[in-house]
């Protein structure tokens, strides 16, 4: 799905949705973001911060675009969400939904707001109603009941933090996200990725799908200083 963003640092540029409901862990100085602990040195080393349901793009941007509203292509615009960051190689960027940007503002007003939504069609143009490809239909449709079927199977010790749907391939597939931690199985210490690959091939095969779907894993690192962005230039 082609989408484009105007930024203050690179202006117009156009990418790919690649993924959806990624989780990204980002390296923040917290002190310097959060109210009660501005000032306190024992919060102010790099602290990682779970970014969960993003929506990950071809590159958009560089330092200075975050916050930079993306949208969809066309004659008609409609808005996707907010662009976070990207990784340090300028290969991929970050978007917040806007549906969370919605319900992040309606959480944050404490009561102000009770309902904030999109109205399509600004300017006075109606978006085209285009339906998705079967396949990403299909992965969309699978994805809550897989997420139900692994967190209740106690043989992934908590390693699996979400599951997304990779977009990038020629048929969409269900990605199992796991952490790169170790956990001990049976007496025996085992990685996160290890875990998660052989339940998934015990329950699903060892070409693994579901509903028809392909299932895949991988592996999202916890700490990550080197290979994160937030284009604001958080320090």
């Amino acid at each position: 799905m082609p989408v484009q963003k105007f930024g203050a640092q690179t202006g117009l540029t156009q990418g790919q949705i690649l993924v959806t409901h990624v989780v990204k862990p980002v390296a923040i100085n917290l002190c310097k973001h959060i109210e009660t602990t501005k000032g306190s040195t024992a919060s102010c080393n790099l602290q990682p911060v779970l970014f969960k349901n993003l929506i990950r793009t071809t590159s958009l941007g560089e330092l200075g675009d975050s916050g930079a509203l993306v949208l969809t292509t066309g004659t008609c615009p409609q808005p996707v969400g907010l662009l976070e960051g990207g990784d340090s190689g300028k290969t991929v960027s970050y978007v917040i939904p806007m549906a969370n940007v919605t319900a992040g503002l309606i959480s944050a007003s404490a009561g102000a707001y009770t309902n904030l939504s999109v109205v399509p069609g600004g300017g006075g143009c109606t978006p085209a109603s285009t339906a998705p490809d079967s396949d990403v239909v299909a992965a969309m449709d699978a994805r809550p009941a897989l997420l139900e079927l692994f967190g209740s199977n106690p043989n992934f010790q908590n390693c699996i933090v979400d599951i997304a749907i990779d977009l990038s391939q020629s048929t969409a597939t269900l990605d199992t996200t796991a952490v790169d931690g170790s956990v001990v199985v049976n007496g025996v210490s085992e990685t996160c990725t290890q875990v998660v690959q052989n339940n998934v091939a015990a329950m699903l095969g060892s070409q693994p799908s579901y509903n028809g779907v392909p299932v895949e894993t991988s592996t999202i690192e916890t700490v990550d200083t080197a290979d994160d962005t937030v284009f604001s230039s958080v320090p």
